[in-house]
C-alpha cells in the first residue's frame, strides 16, 4: 500500500516547488474523483437524472486527467482543467433551470482549488475567472427571469468570499514559496559545507600522507645514519686496538724471549693495558722471558709501578721472568721515592744487556 502511494504522488519534475503543487493536485483530483464516484448513485435514482450522471462522469474524467497531468509534471495545465471543470458545472446547471440559487457557492471552488495548486498570480487569475463567469451566469439568467434579492446576495456574498479566499491563498502560496526557497538555500549551504568539509577531509589525509611519508623517510634516514654511526664506532673500536696494540707492541726476539718497548707516558689505563697485552703475549708464545723497555718513559707513578709489579708477578706465576731494561734516573728515583720495593724485579741498563742476561736464565 505503501509503494503504491508513493508511486502515485511521484512527480516527474525536477522542481520542489513543482513537486510539491503537483502532490497537491494528484491529493485534490483523487478526492474529488472519490466524491464524485460516491455522489453517482444519488443521481442514478433521481428523475431525469440522466445529464447530471453525465455531467458527473465527464467531470471524473477530466479530474483524472488533471491527475495524469500532474504526475508527468504539467501542473499547471491540470489545475487549469479541475478548475474549468469546477466552474463549467455550476454554470451548465444554471443555464439548464435558468437560475442562480445554488450556483454562487460552487463557484467558491475554483479559488480554493487555486490557492492550493496555482501560483499567487494564477491564484487571482482564476480567482477573476470564477467571478466573470459568476456574472455572466447572473446577466444570462436575468433576461429570463428577474434575479431575487436572496439570489443578489448569495452572488455578492460568494464574489466576495472568492476575493477574500484568493487574498488568503495568494499570501500561504507565497510563504510556501518563501519557506521552499529558504529551504534550498539551507540545503545548498548545507551541500557546501558538506562539500567544503570533505575537501578539508580530503586535504588532511593529503597532508597526513605527505607527512607519514616524510617521517618515514626521514626514519629511513636515520636509520641509516644509525647505521653508519654504528658502523663507524665499530671501525674506531678497531683502530684503538690496532693503536693500542702499537702502543705496545710485543715483540719476539727469539723463541722464548719477548721484548715490549713502551714509548711515552704511562697512565692507568696504558699500565693496565700493558698487564693484559703481556700477560697474553707470554701465554700464547710460551716464552720463558720477557723484556720491558721502559727507556721512553719519563714519568711514573705509584700505581703504573704497582702494575709493573703485578706484571713481575703474573708473569712469573705464567713460568716466565720479567726482565726491566731501560730505566731513566728520573724514573729510577721516583721509584725510590715511592718506597717501592722492587728487590724482586730483574732489571738491566739497556736493552742489549737485557737480552743478555736473559740467555742466562
Amino acid at each position: 500500500m505503501t509503494s503504491w502511494w508513493t508511486r502515485l504522488i511521484t512527480i516527474d519534475s525536477l522542481d520542489e516547488d513543482t513537486q510539491r503543487r503537483g502532490r497537491t493536485l494528484v491529493m485534490l483530483a483523487l478526492g474529488l474523483i472519490i466524491v464524485l464516484g460516491l455522489a453517482l448513485p444519488l443521481f442514478l435514482i433521481q428523475p431525469n437524472g440522466g445529464s447530471a450522471v453525465a455531467a458527473v462522469i465527464s467531470a471524473i474524467l477530466i479530474f483524472t486527467a488533471a491527475l495524469l497531468l500532474a504526475r508527468r509534471g504539467r501542473v499547471t495545465l491540470g489545475a487549469l482543467l479541475c478548475i474549468m471543470a469546477v466552474i463549467a458545472a455550476p454554470t451548465g446547471a444554471g443555464l439548464a433551470i435558468g437560475a442562480v440559487r445554488a450556483g454562487p457557492v460552487f463557484f467558491l471552488l475554483a479559488p480554493l482549488i487555486a490557492s492550493v495548486v496555482l501560483r499567487p498570480w494564477q491564484i487571482w487569475a482564476a480567482t477573476v475567472c470564477s467571478i466573470a463567469t459568476l456574472i455572466v451566469l447572473v446577466l444570462l439568467v436575468s433576461q429570463k427571469a428577474p434575479i431575487s434579492e436572496i439570489e443578489q446576495l448569495q452572488v455578492r456574498n460568494a464574489a466576495i468570499v472568492a476575493l477574500m479566499t484568493a487574498l488568503v491563498g495568494s499570501v500561504a502560496s507565497h510563504s510556501a514559496r518563501q519557506i521552499l526557497r529558504l529551504a534550498q538555500l539551507a540545503r545548498a549551504e548545507a551541500e557546501q559545507s558538506a562539500a567544503a568539509l570533505e575537501q578539508a577531509n580530503a586535504d588532511l589525509e593529503r597532508r597526513v600522507a605527505e607527512r607519514t611519508a616524510a617521517l618515514a623517510d626521514t626514519l629511513k634516514i636515520q636509520q641509516s645514519q644509525s647505521e653508519q654511526l654504528q658502523a663507524s664506532l665499530a671501525a674506531q673500536r678497531d683502530l684503538n686496538e690496532v693503536m693500542a696494540q702499537m702502543s705496545l707492541p710485543v715483540i719476539p726476539v727469539r723463541d722464548d724471549v719477548l721484548v715490549a718497548p713502551i714509548v711515552g707516558n704511562i697512565d692507568s689505563v696504558r699500565a693496565e693495558q700493558l698487564l693484559s697485552t703481556v700477560l697474553g703475549q707470554v701465554q700464547e708464545s710460551r716464552a720463558r722471558t720477557i723484556i720491558l723497555d721502559v727507556t721512553g718513559v719519563t714519568i711514573v707513578d705509584t700505581h703504573v709501578a704497582q702494575v709493573l709489579l703485578r706484571t713481575a708477578d703474573s708473569t712469573r706465576l705464567l713460568g716466565a721472568e720479567m726482565l726491566l731494561v731501560g730505566i731513566r734516573p728520573e724514573v729510577a728515583q721516583t721509584l725510590v721515592g715511592l718506597g717501592i720495593d722492587m728487590q724482586h724485579l730483574r732489571t738491566a741498563a739497556t736493552l742489549q744487556e737485557g737480552l743478555a742476561l736473559s740467555r742466562r736464565l
